[in-house]
C-alpha cells in the first residue's frame, strides 16, 4: 500500500518536469506576500547556467501552465534622472594671515529645489590637477551636513594614459537643495576652478547590487596582445550579469591599462571579444593632494566563453597579489501571482525567448518592482531532463557508397548520443587525400554516408623535424637537412611556416630553403635574413609553402661560426570536419582518386554548424581499408611525386627502345 501511494505521489510530481524535459535545472519559487504582483531576485550563479539574456527562463505553476513575466535588469534602470546645478557663490580666503598660508576655496551649488541624487559631477576646465575636496549638503542653505569628507578629483597622465575623475559618488542617496564644496591649496599653487555641476539619481533598490570574489590564474599572453602584457584566467562565467571588474592588488603605486576579454571557439580557431577596457591606478602618499586610486573598469556580460583579464605592464613587473572582484546588478523576475507555489526552469540553450503581452505593461509594472518579494529555493536537477538533440531537423545519414574504392580509413570512437561532432584532420590524412579533399567521407557500419562540412585551415599541426648539419658544404656556408621523422605516404601537404630554435644569442645572416628535388637546379623557393638581437630568445619563424618533405636550409655564415640549430618544427594548417551523427559506429574513408566531391543538404546549415560548440570525436590511427579492391594503378598512388616522374621517364625510354628494336627488325 505504501509503495502504491509513493508511486501515485511520484506520478503527480512528474508531469510538469516531463513537459519541461529539455530544461536541466529548476528552482522552487514561493510567494510570501498577498499582493497580486510579485518579484523574485535571481541569484547571480543562476545566470551562469541560464541562456544569454535569460531567454530560457520559464516560470510554471503546479498545473504546468506558464506564468508570464518580465525581466527587470536593474542596470538598465540606473541614471533615472540628471539635473544641472548652478554655482551660487564662490569664496576664497587664507586660513591665516601669514603670507605662506594655505588658501581655502569654497563653492555653494544650488539645485533649484530639493533633489534626491546618488552622484555629483563637477565641470572642471583645468587639466593636470589633483585635489581632495569635502562635500556638504543642506536643505535650506544654512545648516550643512558632511556627505563626503574626502573626495579625490584629478587629471593626470601616467604611463602615457590620461586619467581624469571629476565625479563624486555617494554610498547612499542624498536629498538636498544646496551643496557646499571646500578645497585647500598652497599659496603658490593654482586654485581649483569649478564652472558648474550636475547631480544624477541612480536608483538601486535594496539588494540590487552584488559582488563576487574571483580567482585569477596567470596564463601566457595571447600572441596579438603585444609585449609587456600579463593575462589572467578568471574562474567565473562570462554570463554573470556584471557591469564592473575591480582589480585588487598589494602595490601602493601603479598605473596600468586593463582589459576584460571573452575567448570563445575551439582550439586553433579562437575569437576574442573585449567586454571592457579602462585605466586603473593607485597612488598612496602622505600628501593628500596627490593621493588617490581608481581600480574599477566598466564591463558587460558575455556569451558564455572563457573570461580573461589582461593588464599592460609595459616594462614594470606584474601587479603583486592580484585578485579580482566582479560587481553587478541583480536581475528580477516580475510576474502576476496566480499560484502560491511556482517552479522556475532554466538551462535550455536551444530555446527561444518567450513573447508575453506583459511587455506592453512594463512602464506600469516598473512602479511595482520590489514591492512584494518572493523567495527562490536552491538549484535542483530536473529528474526527467532529456537532452534535446541540436538541429533535430538535420539528417544524420545520407546515401550509401561502395567503400571498397577507398584505400585508407580511420575508425571513429562509438558515438553515444545524437549531437554535433567535430574531427580535426592530420597532415598524414592530407597526404592520403586529394588537394581538394573531395575523396573524404564519413560512413557508418552499413556504408551509409554521414553528411559533413569542411572547415578549412582550422588549426595548426606542429610536426617535429629532424635537423642534421651536412658535413660537405660550400665555403662560408652551412647546410642543414630538415625532414619529418616519419615519411608521409602520398602527396605531402604544404607547410605554412617553420619554427627554428637557435642557441646563438646574436646573428644576422642570409639564408634560403632548398627542396631536395631541385637543389641541382639551384632554384630558391624561399629566401630570408635570419637575425636575432638580445634579449630576444624566441624561435625563428620562416614563412614558406614548401611541401612537408626533406628540405635544406642553406645559411651564409661569412667568416662566422655555423649557427647552433637545436630543433625545427613544421607547422601545417589542417582542416576539421563537422557533422551531426546518431549513436553508432563510424569511420573516415580517405583516398579515392576517382571520387567526386560530395553534395549534402547540410551545406545550407553551414553557419549554424560551424558556430555550434561541437563535441570533439576521437578518430583512430590511419590504416589500410581492409575491404578495398586495389585498381591497376593503386600501387603507384602512395609513391612520392618524384618517384612517379622517374618511373614515367623510365617507362617512356623502355617503350622507345622496344619500338626502335621492332622497327629495325622489320627493316
Amino acid at each position: 500500500m505504501i509503495l502504491v501511494l509513493a508511486a501515485l505521489l511520484l506520478a503527480a510530481d512528474t508531469p510538469v518536469d516531463a513537459e519541461r524535459a529539455a530544461w536541466p535545472y529548476r528552482r522552487a519559487v514561493t510567494i510570501t506576500g498577498r499582493e497580486s504582483l510579485a518579484s523574485v531576485v535571481l541569484p547571480p550563479e543562476l545566470s551562469a547556467k541560464a541562456a544569454p539574456f535569460g531567454r530560457d527562463l520559464r516560470l510554471v505553476d503546479e498545473t504546468g501552465r506558464e506564468v508570464p513575466y518580465i525581466l527587470d535588469w536593474t542596470s538598465e534602470r540606473e541614471g533615472l534622472a540628471t539635473w544641472r546645478v548652478d554655482v551660487k557663490d564662490v569664496r576664497r580666503e587664507k586660513e591665516e594671515v601669514l603670507e605662506a598660508s594655505a588658501i581655502r576655496s569654497q563653492w555653494t551649488l544650488d539645485l533649484g529645489e530639493p533633489r534626491t541624487f546618488t552622484e555629483l559631477a563637477l565641470r572642471v576646465p583645468d587639466a593636470a590637477f589633483a585635489w581632495h575636496v569635502r562635500v556638504e549638503a543642506s536643505g535650506d542653505g544654512r545648516g550643512f551636513e558632511v556627505i563626503h569628507p574626502d573626495a579625490a578629483l584629478f587629471d593626470q597622465t601616467w604611463n602615457n594614459e590620461r586619467v581624469r575623475r571629476t565625479e563624486v559618488p555617494f554610498e547612499a542617496p542624498v536629498t538636498a537643495r544646496y551643496l557646499r564644496i571646500t578645497a585647500r591649496s598652497a599659496s603658490d599653487s593654482r586654485a581649483l576652478e569649478i564652472e558648474g555641476a550636475s547631480v544624477t539619481l541612480r536608483r538601486r533598490l535594496k539588494g540590487d547590487a552584488w559582488s563576487l570574489n574571483v580567482t585569477a590564474d596567470k596564463v601566457a599572453a595571447a600572441g596579438g596582445s603585444g609585449t609587456g602584457a600579463t593575462r589572467y584566467r578568471l574562474d567565473a562565467s562570462s554570463l554573470l550579469p556584471f557591469d564592473e571588474v575591480e582589480i585588487v592588488c598589494d602595490d601602493p603605486a601603479f598605473s596600468r591599462r586593463a582589459r576584460l576579454i571573452e575567448e570563445s571557439g575551439a582550439a586553433g580557431k579562437k575569437t576574442e571579444t573585449r567586454l571592457g577596457e579602462g585605466s586603473i591606478f593607485r597612488l598612496r602618499a602622505s600628501d593628500a593632494l596627490i593621493a588617490g586610486e581608481s581600480v574599477r573598469v566598466p564591463a558587460r556580460s558575455g556569451e558564455g566563453g572563457g573570461l580573461f583579464l589582461e593588464i599592460d605592464d609595459a616594462g614594470s613587473p606584474p601587479l603583486r597579489g592580484l585578485r579580482v572582484r566582479l560587481h553587478g546588478s541583480r536581475v528580477r523576475l516580475v510576474f502576476p501571482v496566480s499560484s502560491r507555489s511556482l517552479t522556475l526552469y532554466y538551462g535550455n540553450e536551444g530555446t527561444r525567448a518567450p513573447s508575453y503581452d506583459l511587455e506592453g505593461l512594463r512602464p506600469r509594472l516598473a512602479q511595482a518592482m520590489g514591492q512584494s518579494a518572493a523567495e527562490i529555493g536552491p538549484e535542483e536537477a530536473n529528474p526527467l531532463f532529456r537532452r534535446d538533440p541540436p538541429l533535430r531537423f538535420a539528417a544524420t545519414l545520407g546515401a550509401s557508397l561502395d567503400s571498397s574504392k577507398w584505400r585508407r580509413e580511420r575508425a571513429i570512437s562509438r558515438i553515444a548520443e545524437e549531437d554535433v561532432y567535430t574531427i580535426t584532420l592530420h597532415a598524414a590524412d592530407l597526404a592520403s587525400l586529394r588537394p581538394d579533399l573531395a575523396d573524404l567521407r564519413v560512413v557508418n557500419d552499413e556504408n551509409r554516408q554521414v553528411p559533413f562540412l569542411i572547415d578549412p585551415d582550422f588549426a595548426d599541426e606542429r610536426i617535429p623535424l629532424r635537423v642534421q648539419r651536412q658535413a660537405t658544404a660550400p665555403p662560408h656556408r652551412s647546410l642543414y637537412s630538415l625532414g619529418p621523422a616519419d615519411a608521409l605516404r602520398g602527396e605531402p601537404p604544404r607547410v605554412s611556416r617553420l619554427e627554428i630554435e637557435v642557441s646563438d644569442a646574436f646573428f644576422e645572416r642570409s639564408a634560403r630553403i632548398l627542396l631536395a628535388t631541385n637543389q641541382t637546379q639551384r632554384e630558391v623557393p624561399f629566401s630570408v635574413t635570419l637575425s636575432r638581437k638580445p634579449p630576444s630568445s624566441a624561435p625563428l619563424v620562416l614563412g614558406t609553402s614548401a611541401p612537408l618533405d626533406v628540405m635544406t636550409l642553406e645559411v651564409d655564415d661569412g667568416d662566422n661560426a655555423p649557427l647552433d640549430i637545436r630543433s625545427a618544427t613544421a607547422i601545417v594548417r589542417v582542416p576539421r570536419i563537422v557533422f551531426k551523427a546518431a549513436p553508432g559506429n563510424l569511420r573516415l574513408l580517405l583516398g579515392n582518386r576517382g571520387a567526386e566531391a560530395p553534395r549534402y543538404d547540410i551545406g545550407g546549415l553551414r553557419g549554424e554548424l560551424l558556430a555550434y560548440s561541437a563535441i570533439a570525436a576521437h578518430a583512430g590511427v590511419l590504416s589500410e581499408n581492409q575491404g578495398s579492391r586495389p585498381g591497376l594503378l593503386s600501387g603507384f598512388e602512395g609513391a612520392p611525386r618524384g618517384a612517379l616522374v622517374w618511373a614515367a621517364i623510365i617507362l617512356a625510354i623502355v617503350a622507345l627502345v622496344l619500338l626502335t628494336l621492332k622497327t629495325l627488325k622489320g627493316a
